[in-house]
């Protein structure tokens, strides 16, 4: 099966610190969901239209486990709950989403 990519598009709020969003992210939230079938990345932007901004990159090994987390889009299940229950609120506390959250297959390489 194709690995999937999820991208997910943040905005910081106004009040939000950058530099403690990123190190929440790297110290608790990258920890706390640490799995073999699923990875967090936080990007930021460097160049471009969107250099400074941030996205949510998820690396899931398949669609099966996508599906086990997330089974239709914006909709999480127990699994994903359980996944995110433990930071999902402080670090909604720093960004809001856009609308433009996808999942990729990767095609090939």
């Amino acid at each position: 099966m194709a690995k999937v990519i999820g991208i997910l598009p943040v905005r910081l709020k106004p009040d939000a610190d950058p530099e403690a969003f990123e190190r929440f992210t790297r110290e608790v939230a990258y920890p706390a969901s640490d799995r073999p079938d699923l990875r967090f990345s936080l990007l930021r932007g460097q160049r471009g239209p969107r250099a400074g901004r941030y996205v949510l990159m998820v690396e899931i090994a398949d669609e099966a486990t996508r599906d086990s987390y997330w089974p239709a889009f914006n909709q999480q299940s127990a699994a994903g709950h359980t996944l995110v229950d433990s930071w999902g609120e402080q670090w909604f506390s720093f960004v809001e989403t856009d609308e433009d959250t996808t999942d990729y297959l990767v095609i090939g390489r």
